[in-house]
């Protein structure tokens, strides 16, 4: 329920985002989005149960958009599967932005992101 009566324009920017929202984003857009730098990576731990330990760090890619918002990566990831060009541009894309963030790390947390298998006896996943 609005709490205020809304201008034409804002009504229309509003009317826009939630039209977008609804939107499955196009390789197209997807490739706009990296060129403007609108993904995030962020690092999930993943931690042994006993002795808890930090064991991995996983990169995870996110999509801020600048008129929709944080957009799910269910909604754009089977898009990167399904086409070489724009999971080649992201993979090159996730790779140069990991050394740019984690340059300045200690190196046991660098280890932590080189690793990639773990006995599934000894670790959470």
């Amino acid at each position: 329920m609005l709490q205020k009566p809304l201008r034409v324009a804002e009504l229309e920017t509003v009317l826009r985002k939630l039209q977008s929202v609804g939107q499955s984003p196009s390789a197209e857009r997807l490739l706009t989005a990296i060129a403007n730098d609108e993904l995030v990576l962020e690092f999930q731990p993943v931690v042994c149960r006993k002795p808890k330990l930090l064991k991995k760090l996983e990169a995870l890619v996110r999509w801020e958009h600048p008129g929709s918002g944080r957009i799910p990566p269910g909604d754009f990831l089977p898009l990167v599967e399904s086409n070489t060009g724009v999971i080649d541009a992201l993979t090159d894309w996730v790779v140069a932005r990991r050394w740019k963030l984690t340059r300045c790390w200690p190196s046991w947390a660098c280890g932590c992101l080189c690793r990639s298998t773990y006995p599934r006896r000894t670790c959470m996943t």
